[in-house]
């Protein structure tokens, strides 16, 4: 493996942690929800089937906030994606095959200036979509579906969930220079 040229984690350690926390929380509590709805749609009736199927929906947007901006660490020969729960996985540059829009962020500038002040500086941010080579896990492909990139796996990075993201922005556009833009 590649020596790390840079790391990119989210900007604030104990909030990722809590959040992370809270979606394993909320996904055991979901898991067991759909197991108690079969076993007493079974007893008691059919109306808990069609709960179970509506709970096992509601797990789709919360599988997807866990992959949906990992922390990132670039080598020379390509990245290394950490989600919120899953294994670590690495992605070579020649996996990356296209960008499309963030389809996430919206910027207000009002309300921006309302809460930052002088700070405010409109979000930022971008969805990498890999081929199928760089066998990334299949929850990533519910991300390349919602960001229009069909059936393919994406990850997204943003100036709010990255640190050093024009770093980190920089250098995936670096490698994409004859790739698509979806």
């Amino acid at each position: 493996m590649a020596d790390i040229i840079s790391v990119h984690h989210y900007p604030h350690p104990r909030i990722r942690r809590l959040i992370t926390g809270l979606h394993l929380v909320a996904l055991i509590l979901a898991v067991v929800a759909i197991v108690v709805e079969l076993g007493l749609g079974v007893v008691a009736g059919p109306l808990l089937f069609g709960m179970a199927l509506f709970t096992a929906i509601m797990l789709i947007p919360l599988l997807m906030r866990t992959v949906l901006h990992p922390e990132i660490e670039l080598t020379a020969d390509g990245l290394t994606l950490h989600p919120m729960i899953w294994k670590a996985q690495f992605v070579p540059w020649k996996a990356i095959i296209g960008k499309t829009e963030h389809p996430l962020l919206f910027n207000n500038e009002a309300t921006g200036r309302l809460l930052y002040g002088k700070r405010y500086r409109p979000r930022e941010g971008m969805v990498i979509v890999v081929n199928d080579g760089a066998r990334l896990l299949p929850i990533y492909r519910i991300l390349g579906s919602v960001a229009g990139a069909g059936n393919r796996s994406a990850f997204a990075i943003s100036s709010t969930t990255h640190t050093g993201y024009e770093v980190l922005r920089d250098a995936i556009l670096q490698h994409l220079d004859g790739s698509i833009t979806l």
